[in-house]
């Protein structure tokens, strides 16, 4: 490819750089490449997301890598689980996350919220262990968290609009997210985000 053909279709597409901490968050947002030819979607595992400076660091090492231009409409955005973090850890890295421009989208225990909401509201906390028992009931087959679940636009649609039915606001999101009186997760916004495109 010339240079100049690369500069042309790098103006025409933003790139949406999605670092997850898990195969189950991968495979997920595999699913969204190729949906609208102006956004590029790049997903990576980072699995030492049990450190959050660590994997603040390596989003933006991947971001100069990719010679990203958040000014221009680029996005880079992390996707995490708090159940091995405290709410402070969460909001100091969501803190540090929006001082370098990146966005933060939580899963209050884990990821397995955002699948359980694909076909049912939750209204009460799910350790994650129930939450997998839930996703097995409603699979009617053993839920693998490597394995993705079959969705579709409908399965997508329901999803957004149980997130939301949770919360809405986008300001505090993360923070509204914490806490344990019912799993919550913000990757409504996210999804809702890509889809909008």
């Amino acid at each position: 490819m010339s240079p100049a053909r690369g500069r042309e279709s790098r103006q025409q597409s933003r790139l949406m750089f999605i670092l997850v901490d898990g195969k189950s968050e991968k495979k997920y947002f595999e699913n969204f490449r190729g949906i609208n030819p102006h956004l590029r979607i790049e997903i990576m595992s980072e699995r030492d997301q049990c450190s959050y400076p660590k994997s603040l660091k390596y989003c933006m090492s991947q971001m100069t890598r990719r010679q990203m231009e958040l000014d221009k409409g680029d996005k880079a955005v992390i996707v995490t689980d708090v159940d091995r973090h405290t709410s402070q850890d969460v909001m100091d890295f969501d803190k540090d996350c929006t001082k370098q421009g990146i966005g933060l989208f939580v899963s209050n225990p884990s990821f397995e919220v955002w699948l359980v909401l694909h076909f049912e509201r939750i209204t009460r906390w799910m350790s994650c262990e129930e939450l997998n028992d839930e996703l097995t009931r409603i699979l009617g087959r053993r839920y693998v968290k490597s394995e993705s679940i079959p969705f579709d636009n409908d399965r997508l649609e329901t999803a957004i609009t149980n997130g939301f039915a949770q919360f809405d606001d986008s300001k505090n999101r993360n923070e509204q997210c914490l806490g344990n009186d019912v799993s919550r997760t913000t990757l409504h916004l996210l999804v809702k985000e890509i889809m909008d495109f």
